[in-house]
């Protein structure tokens, strides 16, 4: 049995104690496992999406661009903030 990742052992921290569940040769480790493999990378996921609603955060400037026009702005009306970046 393979070694497995640090977010498998916290979920295998949370089961009960008299199940052994983070007990080595126990093949629920390898499946916490692979679940948890997709916990990772939906988390990154999220984590990018998160950045991208917070105008200080936004990563490109498309995601600025794009949160400017859910609230009916355009390139137009962030002239002033394009203006400050390029300042800076």
């Amino acid at each position: 049995m393979s070694p497995v990742s640090g977010r498998a052992r916290s979920v295998l921290g949370r089961f009960p104690a008299h199940m052994e569940a983070g007990r080595g040769g126990k093949r629920l480790g390898e499946v916490v496992d692979s679940l948890a493999a997709g916990l990772d990378l939906l988390a990154a996921d999220l984590a990018a999406v998160r950045r991208a609603h917070r105008l200080p955060h936004a990563d490109t400037l498309r995601d600025v661009l794009l949160l400017g026009g859910l609230h009916g702005m355009g390139a137009g009306d962030l002239e002033l903030l394009f203006a400050r970046g390029e300042r800076t």
